[in-house]
């Protein structure tokens, strides 16, 4: 079940709407028709936070909710009364960075920052040079990287020890063997490094293992 028909909800629907059924409650009625007859989903017009519109859409059967309006307020109200019906999955996007923080304390177990995966779809096309991947950890200053180490790498053949991280496994073998490092294992070319650092730090780990 999805809240919210906007750009946003729409395309995860789309992406999923192969492996599960699809639910989309939307308060404007004006884009649950146009969505009904553009796509084979069941849409629902009514208020998201409306007890009664969830419980006639079937949110007691209902496996995964998301909220995905361009209100954190809607959302939030939205994400209490899925996790007060028992569902398992809740998620929440959240369009505000302030108000991340708000919705972590409020209990919501799953939440997507829009601004923070921009940003950090940006950070990652311009550190594309090394294929790392990174990923933010809402409301602290770490972030943890994927780094695969290539054959012209620094660190082929010296310890498992970057400066100002801590390399928290190692990825071997194409992933089939994980390895939970003590500082004397060397690394391998093909090794991908889970890696944990602080924001600022960043530059200089990426730097660490560069090329010879």
């Amino acid at each position: 079940m999805i809240i919210g028909g906007g750009d946003t909800g729409l395309s995860l629907a789309r992406i999923l709407e192969k492996e599960s059924e699809i639910i989309i409650i939307d308060n404007d009625p004006a884009r649950a028709e146009e969505i009904a007859n553009r796509t084979n989903f069941l849409i629902i017009q009514g208020d998201g936070v409306d007890p009664n519109v969830l419980r006639e859409a079937g949110l007691s059967e209902t496996e995964a909710f998301v909220a995905a309006t361009n209100d954190d307020k809607t959302n939030l109200m939205a994400c209490h009364i899925a996790k007060e019906a028992g569902i398992k999955k809740v998620v929440s996007f959240v369009n505000s960075p302030k108000n991340e923080t708000i919705f972590l304390h409020s209990g919501v177990p799953n939440i997507v920052s829009k601004v923070g995966s921009a940003i950090l779809s940006a950070r990652k096309a311009l550190y594309e040079r090394i294929n790392e991947k990174i990923v933010h950890i809402i409301g602290t200053e770490a972030q943890i990287l994927e780094l695969p180490i290539s054959e012209n790498s620094k660190l082929v053949g010296k310890k498992a020890e970057i400066k100002n991280a801590v390399v928290a496994a190692i990825l071997r073998n194409g992933g089939s063997e994980v390895i939970i490092p003590p500082k004397e294992t060397s690394l391998a070319s093909g090794d991908v490094l889970i890696v944990v650092a602080r924001k600022k730090d960043i530059p200089d780990v990426l730097e660490s293992a560069g090329g010879k």
